[in-house]
């Protein structure tokens, strides 16, 4: 590597960097630059010396691999992910047990993600809460697994101006507004807190849509998605906050009262059901449709934003009814009436929201809706179901955001598909 970096070998200077040259993503862990060499802590060596090493990774295993993000934000189901860590973010939970530094290092990195899957946070960390900007921004440059945004000095400086530091509980009327920051508490945090009861709030409205009881760090559970959920009631909280999502925004949450013992929660908690009627405890949540709640971003979104122009063959689906029951991607591929015929002639699957295209996909193939082609999901019979990844960026930029041309939205309409070379 020393070698290809002095030029006594390859082109390497004609492609090197500034020291000063940081990502996104190492701003946001307080990271150092991959092109900053010969300095305590610099990854910039094995940084350099490992790229050709993951392209060849790349090359020989095909689409057995997803390099998460530059091939997309969601993982696809039956592919080893590979993905950016910074150990320094878990070495300090993980007390130095022998080995080296690197092996230390080593252990950290896995240990972490071990338990993040053990207990369903690790989905919530394969996508990051990144506004619009940042998110195209860290699919270039690329993201440290991990990072948040809740490490920005952005947030920092917001949490300064309410007087609350960014890694604090949020309180208050600005708080119930507030994007949440925080994906788990920080270590000493959740003992501390015993058992405390807490609000969920769509921050589109500030409505508080769920109201419940845990220790630990049982709040986040709900915001990532990652609880072990069942039930009906618990249904519609889900749906809830995957609208919440889809519609570019993070619930917010407010730790009403902690350093309870369980009976005294459980008075609480029941005390805060009845003050907030409509709750997704009792009752079924907003719902996804063209008139009901929406942020006045959405209602721009749906009303002023630039109609698409289809430069490629698009098989549009609308999403409206099942984006908020499952990720964007099952939602789509799963399951249409459709004909495969007509269906492989496409060159993109657009998904549609309140007639604004809101996903691009591109589908290797279309399958009968069987339980055997996709395991997990429930057969239904003379349906199809397309197996394909997200598109590219560039695709994405010319379609996501965009509104759908009104010829293609004829009210009253039943049917959710819509072909754009016809």
């Amino acid at each position: 590597m020393e070698h290809v970096r002095k030029g006594q070998v390859g082109k390497a200077r004609l492609r090197s960097g500034e020291a000063r040259w940081r990502r996104l993503t190492e701003v946001r862990a307080g990271a150092k630059s991959v092109f900053h060499f010969d300095v305590p802590g610099s990854v910039a060596m094995s940084t350099q010396a490992g790229l050709p090493w993951l392209r060849f990774l790349g090359q020989e295993l095909g689409r057995r691999t997803h390099f998460w993000p530059f091939d997309g934000w969601e993982v696809p189901s039956g592919r080893s992910a590979i993905v950016e860590v910074y150990p320094s973010l878990w070495s300090t939970l993980f007390p130095p047990q022998g080995g080296t530094a690197d092996q230390r290092d080593a252990f950290a990195a896995a240990e972490w993600m071990r338990r993040a899957d053990l207990d369903g946070s690790l989905p919530a960390f394969l996508r990051p809460p990144l506004n619009a900007p940042d998110l195209e921004i860290a699919s270039i440059e690329g993201w440290i697994l991990g990072v948040t945004e809740g490490r920005t000095s952005a947030a920092r400086r917001d949490a300064s101006r309410s007087g609350v530091h960014d890694q604090l509980l949020l309180t208050g009327s600005e708080a119930e507004v507030a994007k949440s920051q925080l994906g788990s508490f920080p270590p000493g945090v959740a003992e501390n807190l015993k058992t405390y009861v807490y609000r969920l709030i769509d921050p589109r409205n500030g409505e508080t849509f769920y109201v419940g009881k845990g220790k630990g760090n049982r709040v986040f559970s709900h915001i990532r998605l990652e609880g072990q959920l069942e039930g009906d009631e618990l249904d519609n909280k889900v749906k809830r906050i995957r609208e919440i999502q889809l519609a570019g925004f993070e619930v917010a949450h407010v730790i009403h009262r902690h350093g309870m013992d369980d009976k005294t929660a459980f008075e609480v908690e029941a005390a805060l059901i009845d003050a907030y009627p409509g709750l997704t405890n009792v009752a079924g949540g907003a719902g996804s449709n063209d008139y009901g709640a929406m942020h006045a971003r959405e209602v721009v979104n749906r009303y002023c934003a630039e109609p698409a122009v289809f430069r490629h063959r698009a098989l549009l689906i609308n999403v409206n009814r099942s984006a908020g029951e499952t990720s964007l991607y099952e939602a789509t591929r799963y399951a249409w009436k459709v004909s495969r015929a007509k269906a492989k002639l496409a060159d993109l699957i657009l998904a549609t929201r309140q007639g604004v295209i809101v996903g691009a996909f591109v589908a290797d193939d279309w399958l009968e809706a069987t339980a055997e082609n996709f395991p997990g999901r429930e057969a239904v019979p003379g349906r199809l179901g397309f197996m394909g990844r997200e598109a590219s960026l560039e695709i994405k930029r010319l379609y996501v955001g965009k509104r759908v041309p009104d010829k293609f939205r004829k009210k009253g309409a039943a049917n959710p598909i819509k072909y754009t070379w016809e």
